[in-house]
């Protein structure tokens, strides 16, 4: 045998010891159990041991986290039970490989705005597009451009909007503070974001259509119905940035409303959620050019899903509106009653490029408004969602190109 077939064969057998050695040490029938001791994929994504990434076929690249360094355990991370087949499998049709198991906290708006106060807009666009999904038990997924079917048929490329036949109480109505999130006593002496005049005004008709399809998340925040069963809202909405972890008090009231003797109504119930994701460059760097999210709801007792009780707005693959394009804003501001729905009819608009990451307009908002959709009036389609607001200036993040498609890919992902 030549030399160059005898290095090749010998390769080959150091590469099959390899692989036995492996499948050895790991019984991935049995599952993995959750140690830390972090490990980058040459999928560029990085998981909590080296047994997860054998087991969902990914080869390690190098040790600790992929983005540099060994990895120091953060607090949330939790090393209990074992990862199975099934667990890691769940979301694999979608382009998800389940990465590790973190501990969920329960988060006031204060909490939110601190949050927000430590966001800030990256330098550009990332290079690639990374997505991070959690589910109620902790379960943490990791996509990225690699592994990700981001195929949008055209015909699909503004998420048409769809008016469902809503039915009122389908699952009973509260009573005062029924699930509603109060005043943030904090937020009222810093009055950043109502610019001049308060052109806000209250929802007076919020079972009608679309009005129904804005809704409060128990954290503090609000976001729209964009999906059979999902709902557009702000990153920070969902999990803390940099350094932080997920929320889970994330169940969603659309259409809720304050009765004129102070009763807080969920007409159409409120919603458990089932998974939530939002892009990986919010959770590693709080970069609010990508500080969206989409929660994604279970069906209701009557085997329904939550679009198909009270519909829902489309969303535009690459927000660009005109001079003449009205764009506006619902949701549940902190300075007014607790599960009331305002509104304000125009945003102008300051800063609105075509394609931009981020936009800027007078729209008066108010924390517990973060998440909001900003929508076209005249069409139902949104544009973005309400992420901050400044002292002389709002700021909104934007569905644009490079963010639309995930955006898409996870609203319309099948509930498991």
């Amino acid at each position: 045998m030549s030399g160059l077939g005898s290095k090749l064969s010998l390769a080959a057998v150091l590469l099959l010891a390899t692989a036995f050695l492996a499948r050895a040490q790991f019984d991935c029938d049995a599952g993995c159990d959750l140690k830390f001791k972090p490990v980058c994929g040459e999928d560029d994504v990085t998981y909590q041991n080296e047994c997860l990434a054998f087991c969902q076929d990914v080869a390690v690249a190098r040790p600790g986290n992929c983005g540099g360094g060994a990895g120091d355990k953060p607090s949330f991370v939790k090393e209990s039970g074992k990862a199975t087949a099934e667990v890691m499998k769940r979301f694999d049709a979608d382009g998800f490989v389940f990465t590790g198991l973190e501990a969920l906290v329960e988060r006031t708006p204060a909490d939110v705005e601190d949050t927000l106060s430590k966001a800030k807009p990256g330098k550009g666009p990332v290079k690639k597009i990374v997505a991070r999904r959690l589910t109620p038990e902790g379960l943490v997924y990791t996509s990225s451009d690699k592994r990700q079917g981001l195929v949008v048929p055209p015909e699909m490329r503004d998420g048409s909007p769809h008016q469902a036949p809503a039915r009122r109480s389908l699952r009973g109505s509260g009573g005062p503070g029924d699930g509603a999130v109060g005043r943030d006593a904090a937020a009222a002496e810093r009055d950043l974001s109502v610019i001049g005049s308060d052109q806000r005004l209250q929802v007076t008709n919020p079972t009608a259509y679309p009005q129904r399809t804005h809704g409060q998340v128990d954290v503090g925040c609000s976001g729209a119905v964009v999906s059979p069963n999902a709902v557009l809202t702000a990153g920070h909405c969902v999990h803390g940035g940099a350094g932080q972890t997920w929320y889970t008090n994330i169940n969603f009231s659309p259409g809720r409303y304050r009765t004129s003797g102070g009763s807080v109504v969920s007409p159409y119930g409120t919603w458990t959620w089932q998974f939530v994701t939002t892009f990986g460059v919010w959770t590693t760097s709080s970069d609010s050019n990508y500080d969206m999210a989409v929660i994604n709801y279970r069906r209701n007792s009557s085997s329904q899903q939550l679009g198909d009780v009270v519909g829902w707005l489309g969303m535009s693959s690459n927000a660009c509106p005109t001079p003449s394009t009205t764009i506006t804003t619902h949701g549940y501001p902190g300075d007014k009653p607790a599960g009331s729905m305002w509104y304000v009819p125009t945003c102008p608009p300051l800063t609105w490029a075509c394609g931009a990451y981020t936009a800027t307009s007078t729209c008066d908002t108010y924390p517990g408004q973060s998440g909001s959709a900003m929508w076209v009036a005249s069409t139902y389609v949104a544009y973005g969602n309400h992420i901050q607001g400044l002292t002389t200036y709002n700021r909104h993040c934007m569905l644009n190109s490079a963010k639309w498609p995930s955006i898409y890919a996870w609203a319309y992902q099948k509930p498991t």
